[in-house]
């Protein structure tokens, strides 16, 4: 698509950190958190519900199952999105969006961004914490970070790093022609004490 610009995954990120924190941080405060469910997916709806509770894995499986068969971002939609994550994405402050628990604490959110001027349509998933937002995501980590980056190298796509002003890792990149992938990992110091990145924050493109 000439003259349409990639949104650079840094700007992107921080900006979509700051978005997501919205819904949850009113889900947090509210008295009876609204959050979505599979009882609020009709059972005449082209989106199925699933079959059991949802897992971290089993979530970060559909959301890379997507990104495998997708050629480029373009093949993207709404219903794309919705049918690949299982879920039924409604309209937020925060734009169209939806979150699903993981466990009491936990919850999974899928955001969808329209193609507009100056960008291409995106999608993201993140693990986020409604209690604690400085919570380590180790807690549902049953996908890890090599988990991904095993599985995005095995599409074809080329890892490189992004990292800040004193040399931490901030996001990693995964490119493939014109189609690239941010992963924002969460760091642990290792036995040398090197911060490597163990699990996944947050995927999208």
């Amino acid at each position: 698509m000439s003259g349409m610009t990639p949104t650079p995954p840094r700007t992107y990120f921080k900006t979509l950190a700051l978005v997501l924190l919205l819904p949850l941080a009113a889900s947090a405060c509210a008295a009876t958190p609204r959050i979505s469910s599979k009882e609020d997916v009709p059972m005449n709806s082209p989106v199925a519900p699933p079959l059991q509770t949802d897992t971290a894995e089993a979530v970060g499986r559909r959301f890379l199952a997507m990104i495998a068969s997708l050629n480029v971002p373009e093949g993207l939609s709404e219903e794309v999105l919705e049918r690949a994550m299982q879920v039924r994405l409604e309209d937020t402050p925060a734009g169209r969006l939806a979150n699903r628990p993981l466990s009491s604490d936990w919850v999974y959110v899928v955001f969808y961004t329209p193609e507009s001027q100056g960008r291409r349509k995106g999608a993201v998933l993140q693990f986020a914490n409604k209690v604690d937002r400085s919570a380590s995501v180790a807690d549902v980590c049953d996908l890890s970070f090599a988990d991904y980056r095993d599985a995005l190298l095995g599409m074809g796509f080329q890892e490189s790093i992004q990292r800040d002003e004193i040399g931490r890792i901030t996001n990693m990149l995964y490119d493939k022609k014109d189609f690239t992938i941010g992963v924002m990992p969460e760091l642990r110091l290792d036995a040398s004490g090197v911060a490597q990145p163990t699990c996944v924050k947050r995927i999208g493109f």
